[in-house]
């Protein structure tokens, strides 16, 4: 029996995604990549319903912006003062413990138009021809285990993708600057300031003769560090 095993742990969060994208991709997350408009440690950004996801070498960004208060100034704009606006936010990281320094962060499926950044006076920071993709992939996040970055059923998903005789426990991630977080019937639940937000219980398999069989798995809560069993 030819045993081609990969294990691949699959995670949704809660929120569905904004429709705007051309062709079909409707439901897609686009992945833009990072040409010197941002901070030199975000590799790519997305932008999620509640405010944006940064794509780093050892972390996710989340930046979560309380999208009530838009909501309401899109309503009654004439009754504000945009100079007086406040808009609140709550921002937490996802830290990949142990990971690899020499990690390769590539992309895939890219989009096909792009965006121009010529924000404010710094032309350092300004950026052309930047595309977007639906994919990005860290290759050796860890010794053996690979990470993708995708849009599946308009939902977030990443996966880890451990390769054949790695240990999947070097997964350790760390949650940083959380109000809150625990677990609740199997599912991971993640309080802020502005929302909670829910990472669906893992859905675990193997290929092995190139057929997916299903693996029992489930989170292992320590404190803020998320692991599996």
């Amino acid at each position: 029996m030819r045993r081609n095993l990969i294990i691949l742990f699959l995670y949704s969060l809660s929120f569905s995604v904004w429709a705007h994208e051309p062709k079909g991709d409707e439901t897609a997350f686009r992945f833009v990549e990072n040409k010197t408009q941002w901070d030199k440690k975000v590799k790519y950004k997305a932008d999620i319903p509640w405010g944006a996801l940064y794509l780093e070498k050892t972390c996710f960004t989340y930046d979560i912006l309380d999208t009530r208060i838009l909501g309401i100034l899109h309503a009654h704009s004439t009754a504000f003062n945009p100079d007086s606006l406040k808009v609140r936010g709550h921002a937490y990281k996802v830290n990949f413990i142990n990971s690899n320094s020499d990690v390769e962060i590539s992309s895939e499926e890219i989009f096909p138009d792009y965006y121009n950044y010529f924000i404010g006076s710094d032309r350092s920071k300004w950026a052309s021809r930047v595309y977007a993709y639906h994919i990005v992939n860290y290759q050796n996040l860890y010794d053996g285990i690979d990470l993708k970055v995708y849009t599946q059923n308009s939902t977030l998903k990443y996966d880890f993708i451990v390769l054949p005789g790695t240990d999947p426990s070097k997964i350790k991630l760390q949650y940083e600057g959380l109000d809150r977080i625990f677990l609740s019937e199997g599912n991971l639940i993640l309080k802020n300031s502005i929302n909670h937000i829910v990472e669906q219980n893992p859905h675990v398999y193997q290929i092995i003769d190139d057929k997916k069989i299903v693996v029992a798995c489930y989170y292992v809560l320590n404190g803020n560090i998320l692991s599996y069993a």
